[in-house]
């Protein structure tokens, strides 16, 4: 059962909770490296459902799908997550997708599972959203600098 507070100062109405939640979701699909994504996950969508699916005994279109699925919601968590450690921890997981992604297009391109101009426009789009990414990681609050039970944001660590 939940306990009723007596300060109703601080409780926000379902109109000003809309709004507010509407004001992040547009600042979040105002991001530059937000829309890349999207444009990725679509460009890879796109190529995936081209490909030969019978030469693709390795599963490729699956795992392109999955690695470029990854990057907008990463995105998301890092922007709501107002923590330095969340948005760098979702930074590492978006750089590995991406990175990912751009590796299976070689792999798929020496399996021949499509012409490989179109995997070339994927590259370029993995290359422009890795310049964006870049940029907007530089926007990442660093003043939150504590131990993460990893070791990895100890600053001066021994």
């Amino acid at each position: 059962m939940w306990e009723d507070d007596d300060n109703d100062d601080d409780e926000m109405s379902a109109e000003e909770f809309k709004k507010l939640n509407d004001e992040r979701r547009n600042r979040l699909e105002n991001l530059p490296v937000y829309r890349k994504s999207m444009e990725i996950l679509e460009l890879t969508r796109n190529i995936v459902g081209a490909m030969d699916e019978k030469l693709d005994e390795l599963e490729m279109r699956a795992f392109m799908m999955e690695n470029a699925y990854i990057l907008t919601p990463k995105i998301a968590g890092a922007f709501e997550s107002g923590s330095y450690i969340l948005s760098m921890e979702n930074a590492v997981i978006i750089k590995r997708a991406a990175r990912e992604l751009q590796a299976q297009t070689s792999l798929a391109k020496e399996m021949k599972l499509i012409e490989p101009h179109y995997l070339q426009l994927l590259r370029d789009e993995i290359e422009a959203f890795r310049l964006l990414f870049v940029e907007w990681i530089k926007t990442f609050e660093s003043y939150e600098r504590y131990n993460d039970g990893w070791g990895i944001f100890i600053e001066g660590a021994e």
